[in-house]
């Protein structure tokens, strides 16, 4: 690519197919491992749905990560900011902080935060309308408080909130694929700039030729 052997598009398809099932096994795996470990609901419905969400949380992971390169492109700089990025996502998703106790002026953070749309479709899918195994009397009587209790309505659907997750998804490669493309346009550039002119590479001394002519 950086010989300009093909281009920009092709590279960057060529990369995420290569990387794709790896994107899709790793989480697939972890869900396997951890779903059942953790004891959540046994349904396969909702255990199918818990490791869907969480392929596409990986790939927006992986597109977000393209961003943080292209607008960084000196390795020690993206790695230091990508966890600063990562917790500031994970502080705002809901998770840590409720989504009633988030300020309204951070409010803006959570409806751009991929991560907030992946848990809250996580919540609903595991405690949505399940019975709880509760003798004596406790904060949570069933499934639909836990789900109350994080700010989230019992009505919620998980779908659209996985659409939206893809969108953000489709978004950030875009985005990662036309910074990719303008800089390698930017340094194809510079390289043609650089570059010797043919008729500097092999300068042509007449002298000698007019000599071996007229000696003939």
């Amino acid at each position: 690519h950086n010989r300009s052997l093909y281009s920009t598009g092709a590279y960057f398809l060529a990369k995420f197919t290569a990387e794709l099932p790896l994107l899709i096994l790793c989480p697939v795996i972890s869900c396997s491992i951890s779903y059942w470990m953790i004891g959540l609901n046994a349904s396969a419905s909702r255990f199918f749905t818990h490791m869907g969400v969480l392929i596409v949380l990986y790939l927006c992971s992986f597109a977000l990560g393209i961003v943080i390169v292209g607008l960084w492109p000196d390795p020690a700089v993206a790695f230091s900011l990508a966890p600063l990025i990562w917790v500031i996502l994970m502080m705002f998703a809901g998770f840590y902080i409720s989504q009633t106790s988030i300020p309204p002026y951070f409010s803006w953070i959570q409806k751009i935060n991929y991560v907030s749309y992946g848990l809250r479709a996580l919540i609903v899918n595991e405690f949505k309308d399940i019975v709880l195994d509760t003798k004596e009397p406790t904060l949570f009587p069933n499934g639909n408080a836990v789900v109350s209790y994080f700010g989230y309505h019992v009505e919620t659907r998980i779908w659209p909130d996985v659409l939206v997750e893809l969108a953000f998804f489709f978004f950030l490669i875009i985005c990662g694929f036309s910074m990719l493309w303008f800089a390698a346009n930017k340094k194809r550039g510079e390289r043609q700039m650089q570059a010797p002119r043919p008729q500097d590479l092999l300068p042509l001394d007449s002298t000698p030729v007019q000599k071996i002519v007229a000696s003939i």
